[in-house]
C-alpha cells in the first residue's frame, strides 16, 4: 500500500471515475470538491437515473466499485463519495434539515428525540451537522439496519 499527497489522489480518482462512465458509453464531467466529510466526487451525465438506481442503489454499487479499487492501493483512504446528478448532494441538504428541525424541537421540549434507522452516511451528516450546535448532542443506538441517532439536550 502506498501514500499519495490530497492532489494527486483528486486527480487519481477524478480519471478512474471519468474512465468508468466513458466506457458505459457517456460522456461524463467529473469535479471533484472538498467537502467536511470529504471529498465529493460530482459526476454530470446525460441520464443520471440510469445509474443511481432505486433508492440510489446503484450509485451505492459503484461507490462500491471505486472504493474497493482504492481501498486495496491506498492506507489509509481518503474519505470521499461518488454522486451522479446531485443526488447526495439533495440527501446531505434534507438530512441537514432533519438534523436541525430536530434539534430546535430537542430545545423547545427539553425531551431526547429519536430519529429513524438510517444508513452509516446519513449517520455521519446528521453528527456532523450537529457536533458543534450549542444546545445538542448526538449519539448512535441500536445495531446493523435499526441503527438510529438519538438528539439530546446538552447538560
Amino acid at each position: 500500500m502506498q501514500t499519495i499527497s490530497n492532489h494527486q489522489f483528486r486527480t487519481e480518482l477524478q480519471n478512474f471515475v471519468y474512465h468508468i462512465f466513458d466506457m458505459l458509453g457517456e460522456k461524463p464531467y467529473v469535479q471533484v470538491y472538498n467537502e467536511p466529510f470529504g471529498l465529493l466526487v460530482e459526476v454530470d451525465i446525460q441520464d443520471p437515473s440510469r445509474y443511481i438506481g432505486i433508492q440510489g442503489e446503484g450509485l451505492g454499487l459503484i461507490q462500491h466499485l471505486v472504493k474497493t479499487c482504492f481501498g486495496s492501493k491506498y492506507n489509509p483512504l481518503p474519505q470521499f463519495m461518488v454522486d451522479i446528478g446531485e443526488y447526495k448532494r439533495k440527501q446531505i441538504s434534507i438530512l441537514k434539515n432533519i438534523a436541525v428541525s430536530n434539534a430546535i424541537k430537542v430545545r423547545k421540549t427539553g425531551k431526547s428525540v429519536e430519529l429513524s434507522p438510517m444508513s452509516p452516511f446519513a449517520r455521519r451528516i446528521i453528527h456532523l451537522t450537529l457536533k458543534d450546535h450549542p444546545h445538542c448532542t448526538t449519539h448512535s443506538i441500536g445495531e446493523g439496519e435499526q441503527r438510529r441517532i438519538v438528539i439530546n439536550l446538552k447538560g
